[in-house]
């Protein structure tokens, strides 16, 4: 993902991705040791903050026009 970013857009935007939406991830137990807890959360700060919540794609609806059900044994006279 931060990969990408940075093909994408470059080194400070992937750098602040990484310290302000993946590094505050790892404050869990088995994550990053307590001892860094406090200079993430400077550095958050410092980058932009809290973690921005990325929002749900909006899903667009489409409307299917359904064709009416026509009977087998309706006549259709065709001119030639």
């Amino acid at each position: 993902m931060i990969g990408a970013i940075y093909q994408h857009y470059g080194a400070s935007a992937a750098l602040k991705v990484f310290h302000t939406q993946l590094l505050p991830l790892l404050q869990v137990k088995g994550g990053l040791p307590k001892a860094f807890y406090e200079h993430v959360d400077v550095v958050l700060r410092k980058m932009g903050g809290e973690p921005i919540a990325f929002k749900e794609p909006e899903l667009k609806k489409t409307v299917v026009n359904e064709v009416a059900d026509v009977e087998a044994d309706t006549s259709v006279k065709v001119e030639t």
